[in-house]
């Protein structure tokens, strides 16, 4: 008999031992018995003539490597050309290659190259230190392109408007980025014969607000599968942390009969038509009185910033059973769908033993922070529109510092803006620009900025955690330190495996990114900005 026994990963056979069990394993798995690499992801972008299919196409000839595709993006640019930028997760340099001199001989009057700007930097020296060809490495290919469009950049104005607000939820011109989530929650409440529910969570300031409103306000579309008009009403409980039920009721049952009026032009009663002490009673009769009215509609309530309710519940103003009404409506009205939107912080009292299965019947959606290309077009785009561009290593810059969240790169763009107006003639942002304007956001000590954090935290030992984390960045002058070294900072309080929990639980939370291998990995704040903060006001964590 032969013997086959398992090495740090490889299947080891011996031939002089089993030269037919060889063979047929040979046959069976034709592929290489060496273990497959750690994936990492390189960022492309390529500019050639615009035609029908040429995305298609690019897609096409990826599938035919062993490689993913993280996301694509195309958009059509002067004299009939398109570009297009994509990302994909490979296991060996020898692939990048391979992939990139495929794609330059599919479309050999264009230009393709590795980009420099999104590719992580440590890729970039591994792939630059293998492969050093000038006609692979032209590395002032993105800086030719985008000199090219500064050059027939149009004047700017000298005063910009300021499209960029942080106080309110993103317009329609401001919402990028969120098309898989509308299009799942088109999905889940929209189609199907009876409404569902569902809850959408995520940290603070990740923009659940700005994707309830906009889905609301211009995402609702007629079915016409089931030929059915679809209306939603949003009502906010952002400041009900006091409120009881009869106020809450009463001013959602106002907000819900305007809106029938505004929709459907018919009659709508009014809550004090009612004689009923229960506000329960009064508002499920005064929704089943509405939908009555048009029976083959579909209602989407939804209940944004749900996290003032549960406020209330602890603060002992909202009984319990204000929870699980919910339900009981939702079998009871079957036209109606539920989205209940809310912090991570309120979500894990929802889903914690207090709670039970109160809310079971919901579909759970983690809402999380924007890809690179909404993120990209969050910034770049309403400046563009005014004549300004971004330089795409500051494009990449901002990434990193904000980590894709929407309410810290609206916050950039903010600042940016009104820099802008004070340098009437600057049409070029560079990182010197967007450093200084983090500079600033750090020096004014705007804790209110960055005071979600507290919030978002669910226990002292999460706190210290976080401060070891800034203080051992700062020594080491690096963003990012490995597990092992914050235990370490914290033994005498924390056990390893306490620690790991911890950490585990602040990734989940999109508060930390965990980089590398799982038995010692990296961490690094998810919003380099907010560390950043931190460092110059060491005071949060002494509150």
């Amino acid at each position: 008999m032969g013997r086959i026994r398992k090495r740090t990963g490889e299947l080891v056979v011996h031939k002089e031992h089993c030269p037919h069990l060889l063979d047929s394993y040979a046959k069976l798995l034709p592929m290489s018995w060496q273990p497959q690499a750690a994936p990492f992801c390189v960022s492309f972008f390529m500019v050639a003539q615009d035609r029908k299919g040429l995305v298609s196409d690019l897609t096409r000839l990826l599938r035919t490597y062993q490689c993913d595709l993280r996301f694509v993006h195309a958009e059509a640019i002067e004299n009939g050309q398109a570009r297009i930028f994509f990302k994909i997760e490979v296991h060996t340099n020898k692939e990048v290659f391979d992939i990139l001199e495929a794609v330059r001989k599919r479309e050999p009057h264009g230009r393709a190259e590795i980009d420099a700007a999104t590719t992580p930097q440590r890729i970039l020296n591994r792939l630059r230190g293998q492969h050093k060809q000038e006609e692979l490495w032209d590395t002032m290919a993105l800086e030719r392109a985008f000199k090219e469009a500064m050059d027939i950049l149009p004047s700017r104005n000298t005063h910009l408007r300021n499209p960029f607000n942080i106080s309110r939820p993103a317009a329609p011109k401001m919402f990028f980025g969120r098309s898989r989530e509308i299009a799942n929650i088109q999905e889940t409440l929209c189609n199907g014969e009876l409404g569902k529910a569902m809850v959408l969570y995520g940290p603070l300031r990740s923009g659940k607000s700005s994707i309830c409103t906009n889905f609301v306000e211009h995402h609702i579309l007629f079915d016409r599968h089931a030929r059915r008009p679809i209306w939603g009403i949003l009502y906010s409980l952002i400041n009900a942390q006091w409120d009881n039920e009869e106020s809450i009721f009463s001013e959602l049952a106002g907000r819900f009969c305007k809106k029938f009026v505004a929709q459907f032009q018919l009659t709508a009663p009014r809550w004090q038509d009612y004689d009923q002490s229960d506000p329960q009673d009064r508002f499920r009769l005064l929704v089943q009185e509405c939908v009555a009215q048009v029976p083959h509609s579909r209602l989407i309530l939804v209940l944004d910033e749900f996290g003032g309710a549960i406020e209330s519940f602890e603060n002992k103003t909202l009984p319990f059973r204000f929870f699980t009404f919910w339900r009981e409506l939702l079998y009871e009205v079957p036209q109606l769908s539920l989205l209940f939107a809310l912090p991570t912080s309120a979500y894990n009292l929802l889903s914690s033993t207090k709670f039970s299965n109160v809310f079971s019947f919901a579909q759970n959606v983690k809402v999380r922070y924007l890809d690179e290309i909404g993120a990209q077009q969050l910034l770049v785009d309403p400046l563009r529109e005014q004549h300004i561009e971004v330089h795409p290593t500051t494009e990449a810059l901002a990434r990193r510092l904000t980590g894709g969240s929407p309410y810290y790169m609206t916050m950039l763009g903010q600042q940016l803006i009104e820099l802008l107006n004070r340098d009437v003639y600057r049409q070029l942002i560079t990182d010197d620009e967007l450093l200084a304007i983090v500079e600033q956001i750090i020096q004014e000590n705007t804790g209110n900025n960055f005071d979600f954090l507290k919030l978002e935290l669910q226990n002292d030992e999460e706190h210290r955690i976080l401060e070891a984390i800034v203080e051992l960045t700062r020594q080491i002058k690096q963003s990012k330190v490995q597990s092992k070294v914050i235990a370490d900072r914290l033994k005498r309080s924390m056990s390893i495996y306490e620690v790991r929990q911890h950490l585990d639980r602040l990734r989940d939370g999109l508060i930390l990114d965990e980089i590398g291998p799982r038995s010692n990995p990296y961490y690094s704040f998810k919003i380099e900005l907010v560390r950043r903060w931190l460092l110059r006001h060491r005071e949060f964590f002494a509150a």
